[in-house]
């Protein structure tokens, strides 16, 4: 087990180097060890910076398929899937291997995007689908739940499709305990709507017919983890307490922001003194609260420049103040109205100082990587998404070329202009879209989601 030590002096921390990691030290002042809990992993689909912290190294895998594989291979008796979305063939066949040595499946999946790799199936396993006006955006699995010592709650931001596992900025969490898996398994089989292997979907409940009723705070080996379930638990309140428990630092990566109470809660702790950073994928969508962090002087930045997705909906609470309270928020509620009230939706509160310094790592690396792009950026249009429709305003007066590109690079728009220009979007499908403006001098790209 890593060990670190902090030691207290005047209220002054002082932090061992890296190399002193795995030295216990004792002197004649009070001293505070902390230990890193072998009960809770974390990892990263893309780069991090482990020279942002000194405490741990936050680890990067690049093949997060592989690695839910290798959970599902060694699953005994029973895993639960609750997944919005499942395109990866990869991990079916793994669902399949098991389910044929006697494992026992459930998969809950959302009706209203694509599950391709749902087809392959051995058609014997159960699966149910949402039938809310919301959608069902979990994305947790529950893996030989009451064996106390094999039991394992995997979660966070990814789904299980090429373009969440591999392109977009996600993160895992997984959990090697059984009391955190149980509020889990009792969310799903209230959308399952039975305890057994055969969903009865005239019980199944899903978005605002479910009720309150799970476990909300878990010992995990000694770490203080909150379970919240959207849309019945409140789960924006409980995420706004967050954030004003803020003493010093405060730091976050979001697709969306459009929750106003969140943006609120924010704008105080910075206008308190807390030193706030933020990443938005969504900046420029309809009530996003980006440009009232940049009015005000927040550092925040758009990550629409940025290739792929940051898909991440998780903030870090004060991870270089131990004598505080350092909290990770992360799983799958953007934070938005639409994931408080309508959606499926599971967030972790993880109180642990050695997770917020990896989830810190994980922050920088995104915040040095959006530096280098705003640094290359020449022009500044206006670009603006509604609903049904992307307008792109302050063109100048010589034309530009604006075209639309599907993720998979088919061509579906195609315009000169100058000035201004408003595309209509209304029958365009479910998914990521790129923009690109052209002039004489360079290419400029946006994303949207429909």
């Amino acid at each position: 087990m890593l060990i670190k030590i902090i030691l207290f002096i005047n209220n002054y921390e002082l932090f061992l180097p890296k190399k002193m990691k795995h030295l216990l030290i004792f002197i004649l002042f009070p001293i505070v060890v902390f230990s890193q809990n072998d009960k809770i992993k974390v990892y990263f689909n893309k780069y991090v910076d482990n020279n942002a912290s000194s405490l741990v190294n936050a680890t990067q895998i690049t093949n997060l398929d592989d690695t839910l594989v290798s959970y599902i291979d060694r699953a005994e008796e029973s895993i639960d899937f609750s997944v919005y979305n499942n395109t990866n063939t990869k991990i079916t066949t793994a669902i399949n291997n098991a389910y044929s040595r006697g494992v026992a499946i459930r998969y809950i999946a959302d009706s209203q995007t694509s599950n391709s790799a749902l087809y392959g199936l051995n058609s014997n396993i159960n699966v149910i689908e949402n039938v809310s006006t919301g959608i069902m955006h979990n994305k947790y699995v529950i893996i030989d739940y009451g064996i106390p010592e094999k039991t394992v709650l995997i979660t966070g931001s990814t789904n299980f499709t090429s373009q969440s596992l591999f392109d977009d900025y996600n993160n895992m969490v997984i959990f090697y305990d059984n009391l955190i898996a149980e509020p889990f398994l009792v969310e799903f089989e209230e959308m399952w709507g039975s305890s057994t292997l055969t969903p009865n979907t005239s019980n199944a409940k899903f978005g605002t017919s479910k009720t309150d009723n799970t476990q909300h705070v878990i010992d995990v080996n000694g770490t203080e983890v909150e379970v919240y379930f959207s849309p019945t638990d409140g789960t924006t309140s409980k995420i706004v307490n967050v954030i004003n428990s803020t003493n010093n630092d405060f730091y976050f990566a979001q697709f969306y922001l459009t929750e106003n109470s969140l943006g609120t809660a924010i704008r105080n702790i910075f206008s308190n003194g807390s030193k706030v950073k933020g990443l938005i994928e969504e900046a420029n969508t309809s009530g996003s609260e980006f440009q009232s962090f940049i009015s005000l002087g927040i550092e925040a930045y758009s990550y629409y420049d940025v290739p792929a997705i940051l898909h991440h909906k998780y903030c870090i609470v004060d991870p270089f103040t131990a004598n505080s309270d350092p909290i990770v928020v992360t799983g799958s509620h953007n934070w938005s109205a639409t994931a408080e009230e309508k959606n499926d939706e599971n967030t972790v509160i993880i109180h642990d100082l050695y997770v917020a310094n990896m989830f810190y790592e994980e922050f920088n690396a995104r915040l040095t990587q959006v530096d280098d792009i705003e640094d290359i950026k020449q022009e500044n249009y206006s670009f603006i998404k509604t609903e049904n429709k992307i307008v792109i305003d302050n063109l100048g007066f010589y034309d530009k070329k604006i075209s639309i590109y599907s993720i998979d690079g088919k061509l579906l728009f195609s315009a000169i202009n100058n000035n201004f220009i408003s595309i209509d979007i209304t029958n365009y499908k479910k998914g990521v879209y790129i923009v690109s403006v052209e002039s004489n001098s360079n290419i400029i790209t946006y994303k949207f989601v429909k």
